[in-house]
């Protein structure tokens, strides 16, 4: 009977420690993932800038003013 109760307490102790380490691995996958977004999301920034520079330097070259960039929702056509 004794031994049935030992082997009950440890076989709780290493679930408890693998729930934990379930919990810290996960923890870490989601800190992983929110830096991988920040990093594309700072990519992406750089990218857009790029190439609204070269839509107004575009401009310009034709003699063009510049235009209206001030929306930011690519599917509205117009600004407004």
């Amino acid at each position: 009977m004794i031994l049935i109760g030992v082997g009950f307490s440890a076989q709780c102790s290493w679930r408890r420690q693998s729930m934990w380490d379930d919990y810290w691995f996960q923890l870490a996958r989601f800190e992983a993932m929110k830096r991988r977004i920040q990093a594309g999301n700072e990519l992406l920034q750089k990218q857009l800038a790029g190439s609204y520079e070269r839509i107004r330097l575009s401009c310009r070259l034709l003699r063009q003013p510049d235009p209206n960039l001030s929306y930011d929702r690519a599917d509205d056509t117009t600004p407004g």
